[in-house]
């Protein structure tokens, strides 16, 4: 104690300064301390739960991306594949119409061998009958006497196969 005096340290005042201290502890832990704490505490919450809700946003953020792709990849798979149905679907439409040209043209082929057959029939029974009236005459004027029906048809025959032979 003697120090204290010798230091002019009152114990009395020492003794309000701590009990004013204490109440001002006191006083501040509730009233200062505690609030600062508890907004320092629901800080730190909120901040974990930003933290928490931008990581669930980024693998959502993911979540869609990926989907995007799949449906972007499944897309291109179905308009591929459309686009061959149609590429085949042209190609056989393609084929059938070749080959119903092909058997126009077979059958106008056809249609025109048999109209020059029948013209080439008609040709070379109209050059028999003509050529057969032409050799008769001529005939007769060379002999000079008229020719019977026999010989007619025996000089047409003659005639005849000499043309043929000769590519008529």
């Amino acid at each position: 104690m003697e120090l204290i005096n010798t230091l002019g340290i009152d114990w009395r005042i020492l003794l309000w300064q701590a009990a004013v201290f204490l109440v001002l502890l006191g006083v501040l832990r509730k009233f200062a301390y505690g609030p600062i704490l508890a907004a320092l505490t629901a800080r730190r919450e909120k901040i974990a739960v930003g933290l928490a809700d931008a990581e669930a946003a980024a693998q959502a953020k993911a979540e869609a991306e990926r989907t995007r792709q799949e449906i972007v990849a499944a897309a291109q798979k179905e308009a591929g594949r459309i686009i061959a149905d149609a590429a085949a679907a042209s190609e056989a439409q393609r084929a059938e119409s070749l080959l119903r040209t092909r058997a126009e043209v077979e059958r106008l082929l056809r249609e025109g061998d048999q109209r020059l057959a029948q013209e080439r029939a008609a040709m070379m029974a109209g050059a028999e009958a003509e050529l057969g009236g032409v050799v008769k005459t001529s005939l007769e004027k060379v002999l000079g006497r008229l020719v019977t029906e026999k010989d007619h048809e025996r000089l047409l025959a003659d005639a005849l196969a000499a043309a043929k032979k000769g590519g008529l």
